[in-house]
């Protein structure tokens, strides 16, 4: 039943609604959840294209379930083959947790984050377990922070990864039309067209940015986040010391060397300086 589907899963404010409907934008089809789940990324099911986007937080589950989606939680991995086409998007654990903030409305981010890891309270799935459990399955893997800063290479490279096909036309016109700014704007002025209506809808797109929880996180709460964390950021490859110089050095190296992003390396030394560590600013002329 899902051979002209692409299913998306993340954790909760991972990115997958953004990405669902860039993707559906771009293959000129419908989005919506999986099963009977109302999806936040709900939208053209009017379109006329070959293919279905579901946007999901299915966890991978290793047992026999009978079906590939038993139901709206879980996908059964031994049903999975490489024909399915599923991608995970992934994001930092201390900025998805400013997002669980803002969007369920925490008192403090040491709360937001403490749900996180306990499932009791939304988004009531354990972000240790949910990501172990995808980086034991054979899937493609995108990061939010590379969908944000090279939204056109990572969505072509994709594509070319769930054998999708590459037009670069409709690519750039769905990374314009699904802008951030853009669907605020389309919001005002929609009423309630889109599930859940334009209030909630509007609420759940903040500010999209990759690492705002810079601004927000104290030495406290970089402490916190390695203790609830720790593991699986090392599993991901995120830096577990980002307020300090020694990581920002790591980072800008592979800004140079990977990225060239002057704007991400200015944003990192913007924050040096704002933490007054005036000895990293010196030091910075060696990677000029």
């Amino acid at each position: 039943p899902y051979a002209n589907a692409v299913i998306v899963v993340s954790y909760p404010r991972s990115g997958s609604t953004w990405l669902s409907r860039l993707l559906a934008d771009i293959l000129d089809s419908p989005v919506s959840g999986i099963r009977d789940a109302t999806a936040l990324a709900t939208e053209g099911m009017e379109r006329a294209g070959h293919y279905h986007v579901y946007q999901t937080h299915l966890m991978a589950t290793p047992e026999d379930r009978g079906e590939l989606v038993p139901d709206i939680h879980n996908l059964s991995t031994p049903y999975l083959t490489d024909k399915h086409r599923v991608v995970h998007i992934i994001r930092d654990p201390r900025a998805i947790a400013l997002s669980v903030q803002h969007y369920w409305e925490f008192p403090s981010l040491s709360k937001a984050m403490s749900a996180m890891q306990s499932a009791e309270s939304p988004p009531y799935i354990d972000y240790n377990v949910f990501i172990q459990r995808w980086l034991e399955v054979d899937v493609p893997t995108i990061r939010y922070r590379d969908l944000s800063e090279n939204t056109f290479e990572t969505l072509c490279g994709l594509l070319y990864k769930l054998n999708l096909p590459i037009e670069q036309d409709r690519i750039a016109d769905a990374i314009a039309h699904q802008e951030f700014r853009t669907r605020k704007k389309e919001l005002q002025n929609s009423a309630d067209k889109y599930v859940y209506g334009a209030n909630i809808q509007s609420h759940a797109l903040r500010k999209g940015s990759a690492d705002d929880f810079r601004f927000h996180f104290t030495d406290d709460l970089y402490t916190l986040a390695r203790a609830y964390f720790g593991e699986t950021m090392l599993a991901l490859g995120y830096p577990l010391y980002m307020n300090d110089w020694e990581s920002a050095k790591t980072i800008l190296e592979s800004v140079f060397e990977f990225r060239g992003n002057s704007l991400y390396a200015a944003q990192i030394l913007f924050e040096l300086a704002r933490e007054a560590k005036q000895g990293a600013i010196v030091e910075l002329g060696t990677y000029r």
